[in-house]
């Protein structure tokens, strides 16, 4: 048929392409035609990552180090919103020395010694001695006294000097070995019946002197009568006092006890005695003690329940029921342990000078009870060294509401 026509499909390329599949425009050469290009984050790892995004615009976020994109930790196992890798342990007591205000988890803690501050510097030094005021020991600490005390750190004005020609154990000089330094001897007549005597002299006439004969005492009593005189002196007499001799020696002392048997007072003499008198010089054997246990009211010495039965006849007494040192935590004792060096034991915490304690053994027996010597205010020292042998004991505080029992080690 002349008028048929013949259709043949053509083939075009697609929008940007060119017939070969290939970009008309491609400046990066990525494969993605200019115009398709998308622009923003391309990577998987950032937190805005777009998975449509052809051109990393450099718009890409990050989690910061441990983190998620959230702000969440990556791990954290004890939930505490800090992550495990950024833990810091460390002390988060404030009163501690080495408190850390970047810990965020609790760790050791070192404190301050009693009356000491984190420098080892004390918290109250009055004198400036590097001694804590609650430590201070007063005493004698000059060594040059008679009465140093080695443990002495606070001169308290007691100590005592030789005087002049003496050392502490007696004469600088003493030639004689009389017990009278020789800057103190007095020269002259020693005898009492020479006209010369000299009550006060101590050694001999000197070279080229002597006790003189030629005028003395010629009454007959008299300490100084000389029969031999031959010039009769009677203002030279002198007479020995009632009861004693001429040389003071009592003329009658039964006991030997140097008073005069006509001025002896009978009573009892003995200080442990209830009925102890000052006055008495001779026992007459009147003294009356209390009994074992208990004073001289009748009362216990120690009878800490309070149930009129001493404790150491009570076997219910014992240092159980005392409280706990926790009930307490302002009382401190030191030093603890106690050591030959210690001659006192000292409380602080306390307001009144007064106060008694009383130490306890482990098996419950008082064995020490007494009032303090005041050292510093609020600090009370008690001299229990010498009463108690090396062991464990506890100390209680005797007030209307005992404080507790506090360990107390000595050796």
């Amino acid at each position: 048929d002349a008028n048929a026509t013949i259709s043949i499909e053509c083939d075009f390329p697609l929008l940007h392409y060119d017939c070969n599949g290939n970009c008309n425009n491609d400046s990066d050469n990525d494969g993605v035609c200019d115009e398709l290009e998308i622009a923003g984050c391309n990577q998987e790892a950032a937190c805005n990552y777009n998975a449509e995004a052809t051109d990393d615009d450099g718009s890409c976020e990050y989690a910061e180090p441990h983190y998620d994109c959230h702000g969440i930790c990556l791990n954290d196992n004890d939930g505490d919103g800090v992550c495990d890798e950024l833990e810091i342990v460390g002390c988060q007591n404030e009163q501690a020395c080495d408190f850390n205000i970047a810990a965020t988890n609790p760790g050791p803690c070192q404190f301050p010694e009693a009356y000491y501050n984190c420098d080892g510097n004390c918290l109250s030094d009055i004198d400036g001695d590097g001694i804590c005021n609650e430590l201070e020991i007063g005493g004698c600490d000059d060594e040059s006294a008679c009465n140093f005390e080695a443990l002495a750190t606070d001169n308290d004005g007691s100590c005592n000097y030789p005087a002049e020609f003496y050392t502490c154990e007696g004469c600088i000089f003493d030639a004689d070995l009389d017990g009278i330094c020789d800057e103190l001897e007095v020269t002259g007549c020693q005898d009492i019946v020479a006209s010369n005597y000299n009550p006060e002299a101590t050694d001999p006439p000197a070279f080229g002197e002597a006790c003189s004969y030629e005028s003395g005492c010629t009454i007959e009593g008299a300490c100084n009568f000389n029969a031999n005189t031959t010039l009769a002196d009677d203002a030279l007499c002198f007479w020995a006092e009632e009861y004693f001799d001429c040389f003071g020696v009592c003329t009658s002392d039964i006991d030997g006890d140097g008073v005069c048997d006509e001025l002896e007072v009978a009573g009892c003499d003995d200080e442990s005695a209830c009925n102890y008198e000052v006055t008495a010089t001779d026992n007459d054997g009147s003294c009356t003690y209390a009994d074992t246990f208990y004073n001289c009211d009748g009362n216990c010495i120690n009878d800490i329940d309070e149930d009129g039965i001493c404790d150491e006849m009570d076997d219910d007494v014992s240092v159980d029921g005392l409280g706990d040192f926790g009930e307490s935590p302002s009382l401190n004792l030191f030093p603890n342990p106690m050591n030959p060096e210690h001659s006192m034991l000292f409380v602080s915490g306390l307001d009144n000078d007064q106060t008694t304690i009383r130490v306890f053994s482990s098996d419950g027996r008082v064995v020490w009870q007494g009032n303090g010597i005041v050292k510093n205010p609020g600090v009370i020292g008690y001299p229990i060294r010498e009463s108690i042998s090396p062991g464990t004991y506890f100390i209680q505080v005797v007030t209307s509401s005992p404080s507790g029992n506090i360990p107390l080690l000595v050796w």
